[in-house]
This record gives C-alpha cells, sequence and structure tokens, in this order.
C-alpha cells in the first residue's frame, strides 16, 4: 500500500475494540496508520489527538494471535463484586451510575453458574453476553470517565502538519467487536448508548457511530458444540441489533433517571452497522 501524504485529509476518528477479536482488528488498523501515515513512528501517531485507539475488555490482555502486548490503552469492565450483582436484582438500589442490574438482564439464567467456569471476571465472561453486560453496566462510571477523558483529547486540533477536516462539522467513532463471545456481544450496544450520552454532555456534535461486527465463522479452533453456542449468540445479538436498528428506543434505569437513546434520526445508537464473516 501506499498513501499520498501530502493528499491526506484526516476525519477526526475514534477506533474502540472490544474484546479479542475487536481488539486483533484496531491493533491491525492502528498498525497500518502508523506505517502509512506517521511512517512507522508510534509517538507521532500517539501525539495526534483527533486519531484515538482504545480497547474496551475485561481486563488487560495480550492478543490471541501472538501472546503479545498490543500497547493500546484498555478500559477494564470487570467488576470486582459482579456476585453482588447476580444475588441482588436490586443491586445497586442508589447511586451515580446504573441501577438494579439483574432486572435489566434476562430472566431465568445460571448466571452464577456461567461465573464460575472463570477465577475471575477479569479473564472474560464465560462466552455469555449478559455476564458481558452486567460487568459494563456496573463498571459504568468508571469506564465513562476513561472515554471522557479521551473524547476531551480528540477535541483538540491537530499541531502536526497533516491535515484535518474540521470535528464540529463531522467525526467518527467505530465499535469493532466479535458478537459471538461474551464481552463485546455484551458490552457493543451499552457502548454505544453510553457514547451519545458522552457527546451530548461534552457539546461534540455530528458524530457518526459506526458498529463493525464480527460473526463466528471467523473462529476456526471451535468444535460443533461450541459452534452452536457461538452462533446462538450471534442470532441473539443480531436480533437485538435489528429492534434498535428498526427505530425502538434504548432505556437503561440509571439513579436519577433513565438514559434514552430514541434511534430517531440523529439520535441513534449506530448510524450503520457492517457484519464481517469469513
Amino acid at each position: 500500500m501506499f498513501i499520498n501524504r501530502s493528499e491526506i485529509k484526516v476525519t477526526p476518528s475514534v477506533i474502540i475494540g472490544c474484546e479479542g477479536k475487536g481488539t486483533e482488528a484496531v491493533v491491525r488498523c492502528r498498525d497500518l496508520v502508523q506505517q502509512e501515515i506517521f511512517r512507522g513512528n508510534p509517538d507521532a501517531l500517539r501525539d495526534f489527538d483527533p486519531l484515538q485507539f482504545l480497547v474496551v475488555d475485561s481486563g488487560p490482555q495480550p492478543l490471541e494471535s501472538s501472546g503479545t502486548d498490543h500497547g493500546i490503552e484498555t478500559l477494564s469492565i470487570a467488576f470486582d463484586r459482579i456476585e453482588r450483582v447476580i444475588d441482588n436484582p436490586d443491586f445497586p438500589a442508589s447511586g451515580s451510575g446504573v441501577v438494579k442490574i439483574l432486572r435489566q438482564m434476562p430472566e431465568f439464567r445460571d448466571y452464577k453458574g456461567m461465573l464460575t467456569a472463570l477465577p475471575s471476571s477479569s479473564l472474560g465472561n464465560s462466552t455469555c453476553p449478559p455476564l458481558g453486560a452486567m460487568n459494563f453496566l456496573a463498571s459504568w462510571n468508571s469506564i465513562k470517565e476513561g472515554l471522557r477523558a479521551r473524547l476531551m483529547y480528540w477535541k483538540q486540533e491537530s499541531k502536526t502538519g497533516i491535515k484535518t477536516n474540521d470535528w464540529k462539522k463531522y467525526n467518527q467513532i467505530f465499535i469493532v467487536a466479535g458478537l459471538f463471545g461474551g464481552t463485546g456481544s455484551g458490552t457493543h450496544i451499552h457502548l454505544a448508548a453510553m457514547l451519545r450520552s458522552l457527546l451530548a454532555e461534552l457539546e461534540i456534535p455530528n458524530t457518526a457511530i459506526y458498529g463493525i461486527f464480527l460473526l463466528p465463522d471467523i473462529i476456526e479452533n471451535a468444535d460443533d458444540a461450541g459452534k452452536m453456542k457461538l452462533r446462538a449468540n450471534a442470532y441473539s445479538c443480531l436480533k437485538e441489533l435489528d429492534h434498535f436498528l428498526s427505530g425502538n428506543p434504548y432505556t437503561l434505569e440509571m439513579d436519577t433517571k433513565k438514559l434514552i437513546v430514541s434511534n430517531t434520526t440523529k439520535d441513534m445508537l449506530f448510524n450503520k452497522v457492517f457484519l464481517v464473516n469469513d
């Protein structure tokens, strides 16, 4: 690939990878941008505020493909008291974040049994999207503050010679996630809602949020039973996405008031969704 750098004009963008495969995709994007626009200089890319790369995961994880550190800031969703969320449908009853989390999850699931499949929530969510969602919602405030800090950097003007489009006229956020495990499947919709809330608070206008979602056929090392579970997760996620993309509102119970994304006009979780299969 060859890019004529004199003709580059960058649109302010935030690229967020959720969990393993989403993270792998975002790291690949970061590496290409670093090589082709910044001549392989990681410091130059880090200092270029209009492009922000982030990972949202159960905790800092090495790359699945190589076991190496990817070097991108990770916002951890793991909640160290997740058992309290599972045991008490009214936890938390109050506070500045999401309340009564379990009551907002699908009923009649053995969440505690699924939780025991891993020694810690920081290691994953047992291929269970509701567990991923519960961890994300219970960690709402810390994740939101991490995103807020990055969006504040994002608003700053570039001090490099690379031209950028005016972020007030148009900017974009990409959420890249697998729709088959527990973390990406459980967080992508809530992450988009959080971003819409933050964009309004920070008065960042004209932001398109794009979902790039990976389907389970990209997983090569699962047995038949494993593939069936992954496909069931993906089917459930796609049904939920279709519900919101059809114009139905997203609602989340907060302590002071409900967070609502109407999914009409400009108030949408996702402006466009792209599905990636093998």
